[in-house]
């Protein structure tokens, strides 16, 4: 985050001249203006002190403008710019806006020393973490090894337990003279619900047969309880094993579903489909998958390299959450994350999600269909998130463009500009404007800086919605950045 991308992003909040088509003649102009509709935000239109002057170059280290405890006009204006950026995210999602959390302080208050050093662990914490799409793969591979297989259905009142001589449980068909296989808790779990559900017969039983797994008298016990419904509805009900090989060990059998289950996406598919999607976003972040309950979960984060009036109601990470499991039932879930701060300190934050993908294990092909329509859009929801601090700063238009970098970089951004200029607007008047937007954006010859420079002009033309040229000046700076990388 740099002190080119604060100003550009408090005149967006703050200047909104009436009519169409209203085109800046001068820079004097630009300064009568911001401070008709900003006062306060005077300074920000080109007198501010110099880049280097405010931002220490260390990577995760905020730097201060004025005493902690204090209001920034400027950090409330960079925060609700971003805000509405984030808004365009959710509405590109689905959502009518981004959910954002009130502060316990007013927005763009300066967080104290405290708020800074925190901000410096989190960054180092992150640093330190691998990234997330590598931890995904690993995952899947750790997850495709249990060599998972689907049995034939059979009729519960059919499943029997039984103690080997190693004190081993297995679970085999009843009447069947083969010896079975190993069977895991949760498959029995998974029975007893199946069988008990909403009988007062078999209440209390249940975590007495769970509690006593191993031993001969929970078998006892949960054999008898399936033979109770060998004649009732629930007993003739058809499930479907699964059954896998924990650490290239024996084959057990990891959980019962019904024949409604989806089994068209797993945990293991899940993890590699995410991590393509993410694939050079950069987010680093962790990986947990426990074989027991067969639930994988995952989050990964960025954070800007440095911040300048680190405040309340700032966004200070943001990335990707994620979890799902196989035996349980429970839906997938994957959701694009802020985490904003609320206090002083970076101690008091707020997670605030937006759902990418949500959907139960039921159906045919549903959570196959949900990745494939879901993850587009969570490469695109990243690629705005992190474009936000300026992801396209270090990739130039020339190159991003294919252009000839010897050609000046202004005659580059008229280049690109030409794909936004208002229908029937004079070419002459256009070219003005945006010669003079890019003198006030310091325009730096990258595609972040262009973008940001288009977008104020039309924000000032006030000549198309915002959130439809957020997505097309999105998309397109999205597109060059993909390409140059």
């Amino acid at each position: 985050m740099n002190q080119q991308t604060n100003q550009s992003e408090a005149r967006r909040t703050w200047v909104r001249p009436n009519g169409r088509h209203t085109i800046l003649d001068s820079y004097t102009e630009v300064q009568r203006r911001v401070q008709m509709f900003g006062g306060e935000c005077l300074a920000l239109a080109g007198t501010a002190p110099p880049l280097q002057s405010l931002i220490d170059r260390t990577e995760g280290r905020v730097t201060y403008t004025g005493d902690g405890g204090t209001h920034s006009a400027q950090a409330q204006a960079r925060i609700e710019g971003e805000n509405s950026k984030r808004d365009a995210v959710a509405k590109m999602l689905g959502h009518q806006r981004w959910a954002t959390t009130k502060a316990v302080y007013p927005v763009g208050t300066r967080t104290v020393d405290m708020g800074a050093a925190n901000f410096n662990t989190h960054w180092n914490e992150l640093a330190d973490q691998p990234l997330l799409v590598d931890e995904l793969r690993s995952k899947a591979d750790i997850i495709d090894a249990e060599q998972r297989r689907t049995l034939p259905m059979v009729p519960i009142h059919e499943f029997r337990l039984d103690v080997d001589a190693q004190s081993n449980v297995r679970i085999k068909r009843n009447g069947t003279g083969r010896a079975g296989v190993l069977v895991e808790r949760s498959t029995v779990e998974h029975l007893l619900g199946m069988v008990q559900q909403g009988d007062p017969a078999f209440k209390g039983q249940r975590e007495g047969i769970l509690s006593g797994f191993d031993t001969d008298l929970a078998v006892e016990q949960f054999n008898r309880s399936i033979a109770k419904v060998q004649k009732g509805k629930r007993g003739h009900k058809r499930v479907v094993p699964i059954v896998r090989r924990l650490n290239g060990g024996e084959w057990s059998m990891m959980a019962v579903v019904s024949k409604r289950y989806d089994l068209s996406a797993n945990a293991a598919q899940f993890a590699r489909a995410t991590a393509e999607a993410l694939e050079g976003h950069g987010l680093r972040g962790t990986v947990g998958y426990n074989p027991t309950t067969t639930r994988m979960e995952f989050e990964g984060f960025a954070m800007p390299d440095t911040v300048v009036d680190l405040a309340a109601g700032d966004v200070f990470k943001q990335g990707v959450r994620g979890w799902t499991d196989d035996a349980k039932g429970s839906s997938l879930n994957l959701h694009a994350i802020a985490i904003r701060n609320l206090c002083l300190n970076l101690i008091i934050t707020s997670d605030e999600l937006m759902t990418v993908v949500k959907e139960r294990h039921v159906g045919r092909g549903k959570l196959a269909r949900a990745l494939r329509q879901g993850l587009p859009k969570l490469d695109r929801a990243v690629d705005m998130l992190l474009d936000i601090w300026g992801k396209g700063r270090s990739i130039m238009l020339a190159q991003a463009m294919d252009g000839d970098p010897d050609q000046p970089d202004i005659d580059q951004l008229l280049g690109f500009a030409s794909e936004f200029k208002p229908r029937g607007m004079d070419p002459d008047a256009w070219t003005k404007a945006i010669t003079t937007a890019a003198d006030i954006e310091r325009f730096d010859g990258s595609v972040t800086s262009a973008a940001n420079t288009v977008t104020w002009v039309h924000n000032l033309l006030d000549s198309i919605n915002e959130w439809d040229l957020a997505r097309m000046v999105g998309d397109r700076q999205a597109e060059l950045v993909r390409v140059a990388q």
